[in-house]
């Protein structure tokens, strides 16, 4: 076997890598845009987020995540969407809540989809240490309003111009089985929300207002397209991880765009200041040590939103958000990346920032909305 000339190899790596920056700012000329699903606009108003509140928010020691009065005191700020996860229980109910245990939000050990809804225990406000609190009015009237809520109360609540983000809790899902325990699929799950999102009668899905995801990669790619094609989702997180990869190899540019998105319209990345050796450890193989996770967790940092990445996701027609965005180092880094959108658990401080600014807030349709917030 004869082996070609040490220079026609580098002559070679040369073009490609040229060609991948050229690629890499003009995508278009290898690659087509994401198309706008037929019966969207180009507009539709999930296009035009900014603000993002998780779960609602969790900076108020007072008001639970995921809770009724978390989701009213994230819309009266005045952010554009609010973000919530979703299980299913044993009576079948998809019920607003983040983890599979019930323990830390509820100070009760047991699992969500091992209790009907009238079993479930109320929220107690635990937020986060050593996430900066907003201030609060102890007298405010809202302070014992900590039921676990359903989805349609949640929808409810919501003023019909925020958008909503839809998390489907497929990974929670492996809850024992046994004596008071049911085995809840993540299809029920997924099919149950769909037909609640579609009945919400501010009629937000059908309007755009409404983007679901799941951090697990096969109901992300492959249950949720399933069920609801035309509905916006974000990428599931392997992909984003084998995306962010693929640029510092230099390969970005020669993927095709619905490898990048996996049909996914949205690209969710992660803020480095949120980046947790237990987030990394969901979507890298068990049999990776917890040491290693922590030296890819500390390499990784960097590396993980890189403007030039950005402006090429967009130059595809993606649309880039940034998930955790918590402290002003943070916000600087979605400004001079240039992201679309940013998720953050501090609503309030977000859209009081100066450093990232949202877009024009519609008029709530709401009179409450007009007041200063307690």
């Amino acid at each position: 076997m004869v082996l070609p000339p040490l220079w026609a190899l580098a002559g070679l790596a040369l073009v490609l890598h040229l060609l991948a920056r050229l690629l890499l700012r003009r995508p278009t000329l290898l690659w087509s845009a994401a198309q706008v699903p037929p019966g969207e606009a180009p507009s539709a108003p999930w296009r035009r987020v900014r603000t993002i509140a998780h779960r609602g928010g969790q900076d108020h020691p007072r008001r639970a995540e995921n809770s009724l009065p978390a989701f009213r005191r994230a819309y009266r700020a005045g952010v554009d969407m609010v973000e919530l996860d979703v299980h299913l229980t044993r009576d079948g109910q998809v019920v607003v809540f983040h983890d599979g245990d019930l323990l830390r939000m509820t100070g009760r050990s047991g699992h969500v989809s091992a209790c009907a809804r009238g079993e479930l225990p109320p929220l107690v406000a635990a937020p986060p240490p050593g996430l900066p609190q907003d201030e609060f009015d102890d007298s405010a009237s809202d302070l014992g309003e900590q039921a676990i809520p359903l989805l349609a109360e949640v929808l409810a609540e919501l003023p019909k111009s925020v958008c909503v983000l839809v998390e489907i809790k497929a990974s929670k899902l492996g809850a024992p089985t046994g004596a008071g325990h049911a085995a809840i699929s993540t299809e029920e799950l997924v099919a149950k929300t769909d037909a609640i999102l579609r009945a919400d009668p501010r009629g937000a899905d059908a309007e755009g207002r409404v983007v679901w995801f799941s951090l697990a990669a096969d109901c992300c790619d492959r249950t949720l397209p399933a069920q609801n094609a035309a509905r916006p989702r974000i990428t599931a997180a392997r992909t984003v991880m084998l995306a962010t990869l693929s640029y510092w190899l230099g390969l970005l540019a020669f993927l095709p765009t619905s490898w990048i998105g996996s049909g996914a319209r949205i690209f969710g990345m992660v803020c480095p200041a949120s980046i947790s050796v237990g987030l990394l450890r969901r979507v890298c193989p068990s049999f990776v040590p917890d040491g290693v996770v922590e030296l890819l967790r500390r390499a990784l940092k960097p590396l993980l939103v890189p403007p030039r990445m950005v402006q090429h996701l967009q130059a595809r027609g993606l649309r880039v958000f940034l998930l955790g965005v918590n402290d002003g180092l943070s916000i600087a880094l979605a400004a001079g990346a240039g992201v679309d959108a940013v998720l953050t658990d501090r609503p309030r401080w977000l859209v009081q920032s100066a450093g990232f600014a949202g877009s024009p807030v519609p008029p709530r349709e709401r009179a409450a909305g007009q007041t200063k917030e307690r």
